[in-house]
């Protein structure tokens, strides 16, 4: 149960770190341009300046005609989602709850990797991804837990672990970009090479990372072994987690 809360907890920061990072950017306008009122020209170009880089959207300028693709992002991420879903229910039935796991965390892994994202055309597809990876992980996991419970357990124990957990670490997130923003103003590093939303989204990496490597703790489904007719592994795997 510790290893699946923990996973719903990397899964909720990955999720809700769009929040922090994919948010409209501050902009102003040109500093030669006087009575300047809007930072969109007639044709929706962008000409005004950023006052920070501490969102994804700043870096790749999705503002003015551009400022759609910001929906875009959430809408790839919920497409892989839903494939991560469907997919991850298959491949725990054929291969395994823990191999499943494994799979959908390192899934997950690299679609975290939107801090190195150099155009949107990659952080698009990383969403994308990291999506699949986590709707996977959500299957998958439940799967896990549910199988090691009594039905008595299983009601408190699956909310739990679903809606409290994947909470916290959206919350988690949230107070990581508040302290990242924070250093980076006391810093006066706003212009700093490395933006930003990039070290919010390092931190989405590193709890992904340590997921997936925890997964190789994680036991087998005895339900599953049934499932595949070899009933002495299944009792080996309720002895280690007797």
């Amino acid at each position: 149960f510790a290893m699946s809360g923990f996973a719903y907890f990397v899964i909720g920061a990955v999720i809700l770190q769009q929040v922090a990072v994919e948010r409209a950017p501050s902009t102003v306008c040109q500093t030669a341009a006087p009575n300047c009122t809007t930072v969109c020209s007639s044709d929706d170009l962008f000409t005004g300046s950023m006052l920070d880089y501490s969102t994804a959207a700043a870096t790749f300028q999705l503002v003015c005609g551009r400022s759609i693709l910001r929906g875009y992002i959430g809408s790839i991420f919920f497409v892989g989602f839903g494939i991560g879903s469907f997919g991850g229910g298959h491949m725990a039935d054929k291969v395994g709850r823990k191999r499943a796991l494994f799979a959908v965390h390192a899934i997950l892994c690299c679609g975290a990797l939107t801090f190195l994202a150099p155009s949107f055309e990659v952080y698009f597809l990383l969403r994308l991804v990291a999506g699949i990876g986590c709707g996977g992980g959500i299957v998958v996991g439940f799967v896990l837990i549910m199988e090691f419970l009594p039905n008595r357990h299983r009601g408190w124990m699956g909310g739990f672990g679903m809606n409290g957990l994947w909470s916290s670490g959206g919350v988690a997130m949230g107070l990581v970009a508040a302290l990242v923003h924070h250093l980076y103003a006391s810093l006066g590093a706003h212009q700093h090479s490395w933006d930003e939303w990039r070290l919010v989204s390092l931190s989405a990496w590193l709890l992904s990372l340590v997921a997936c490597l925890t997964t190789a703790f994680a036991p087998e489904s005895p339900r599953w072994f049934l499932a595949q007719g070899e009933p002495d592994k299944a009792r080996e795997a309720l002895a280690k987690v007797a």
